[in-house]
């Protein structure tokens, strides 16, 4: 009897072991089906600079691309961008050149909402001066960024 449960144990041993690696490699598995999440982001900057430059006939040549959380910026000033958001919308991308710049928030019907900027020396934060909608028949949506991520791998 002794022999049977100390066969048992090797085995149940074994067994778990084996599984175990099994997990191990399904994890690996999905772990490579993940979006690697800065691709994605360059895209969707990508993707809103070119409508804007589109939709204002303007070029952001020489401008450096940020998410609007990446700036250091005063909320009360910011505090519009977050009152004018709504479901669908596009996490807002901020074109800097210098101490001003431009903050676009793709709407999700197409257009865009476009904050002026500046950066205050005295505070060392990003203020909104004002905003604007400029129309946009692009609508930028998580499955047609998905498609772009898929085509450029």
């Amino acid at each position: 009897m002794k022999k049977l449960v100390f066969i048992l144990l090797i085995l149940f041993y074994v067994t778990g072991c084996s599984a175990n690696s099994m997990e191990v490699s399904e994890e690996k598995d999905v772990d490579t089906n993940e979006i690697d999440f800065d691709i994605y982001m360059s895209i969707l900057k990508n993707e809103v600079k070119s409508d804007f430059e589109l939709t204002n006939n303007m070029s952001l040549k020489g401008y450096s691309t940020f998410l609007y959380d990446e700036l250091e910026y005063d909320e009360k000033s910011f505090n519009i961008l977050f009152e004018d958001g709504e479901e669908g919308d596009v996490i807002p991308v901020a074109f800097i050149d210098g101490n001003k710049g431009i903050l676009v928030r793709k709407k999700y019907y197409g257009d865009n909402q476009v904050y002026n900027i500046n950066f205050n020396i005295k505070n060392d934060k990003w203020e909104i001066i004002d905003d604007e909608i400029v129309k946009s028949d692009l609508v930028i949506t998580e499955d047609y960024l998905l498609a772009l991520y898929e085509k450029d791998l």
